[in-house]
């Protein structure tokens, strides 16, 4: 007795019929009844009442005692399958901010997947807050930040720094060099990427909330900046990723802001995870190839 035999019993008791039930498991009839016989000869008894004329099966006194034998042999079946499953497995609890899970851990969890077979990933959308938080709680394994502050049980660990590029539709008037001076705030989407990136911008521009839009969606930013004179900053990976997918254009920039740092955090710095190592092996990987600099060297 196998799987595919008691799963075909079933079907054919749940349906009711044999067409329905060959519909169900998207067999033929032919190969459904052929499991069925199969089924009969290992036990030596028929299970089904097989007449012309007879559209709905009847069951056997025989059949009728197999239902609920199948059905526990069907639940035995999964819970072996996941005691097996979940020994061999393990799953990645870790989180990003958004824009670095928009634009950097798509290609890399992709590698990831593909050679770690046995580990599964969780991957949250959070602030360095949150992140914080669920740390010392113990309930992430580690978090990629922008914006460090103070803990005394979680480290913080500076991974790469990406200079920050001005990005605009194709179609606008921009022309580069572009300088901050010659800039409309009006026709800024503002994004507040990094403590050093906001002091830039206030000096500059005053207040973000004076801009066209302010936002910390990357959705509704890529919504936006391909039409008329908006324009943005962004960290070098998200504006090379819209620019391999867009109709936009990334310009030099006179007297920009400050590189964006991201940074690692961990419950404790000699303790990272195996899993967390290969990951961050593949995204630096992926980084070194879009050409922004990886700082983590020897530290992790």
């Amino acid at each position: 007795m196998n799987q595919a035999e008691v799963d075909a019993f079933l079907a054919i008791v749940e349906s009711g019929s044999l067409t329905r039930a060959a519909q169900k498991l998207y067999l033929t009839q032919s190969t459904l009844s052929s499991r069925l016989d199969c089924l009969e000869k290992e036990l030596g008894a028929p299970l089904l009442i097989r007449k012309k004329g007879i559209r709905r099966v009847e069951l056997t006194e025989a059949g009728k005692k197999m239902v609920p034998v199948a059905k526990k042999w069907k639940k035995l079946w999964q819970e072996t399958k996941e005691i097996i499953w979940k020994e061999d497995r393990q799953t990645m609890f870790l989180s990003t901010i958004q824009s670095v899970q928009t634009y950097l851990m798509g290609p890399v969890s992709r590698e990831f997947l593909d050679r770690a077979d046995n580990c599964d990933m969780c991957i949250l959308a959070l602030d360095s807050g949150d992140t914080y938080k669920l740390i010392e709680a113990g309930e992430l394994e580690a978090g990629l930040i922008a914006n460090p502050g103070y803990s005394r049980t979680v480290a913080s660990i500076p991974l790469f720094q990406e200079p920050m590029c001005f990005v605009c539709g194709a179609g606008s008037s921009y022309g580069g060099p572009v300088h901050p001076a010659s800039l409309s705030v009006r026709n800024e989407i503002y994004l507040e990427w990094h403590p050093e990136f906001v002091l830039w911008h206030t000096y500059w521009f005053g207040d973000g909330r004076r801009c066209r839009v302010e936002t910390d969606n990357m959705q509704l930013l890529e919504q936006l900046i391909e039409q008329d004179e908006y324009w943005s900053v962004l960290p070098k990976s998200a504006a090379l990723s819209m620019e391999g997918r867009m109709d936009v254009r990334i310009l030099p920039i006179e007297d920009g802001p400050e590189d964006r740092v991201v940074y690692l955090l961990l419950k404790h710095k000699e303790d990272c995870p195996p899993s967390v190592r290969i990951l961050l092996q593949m995204l630096k990987e992926y980084l070194e190839k879009l050409g922004i600099l990886w700082i983590g060297e020897g530290k992790i």
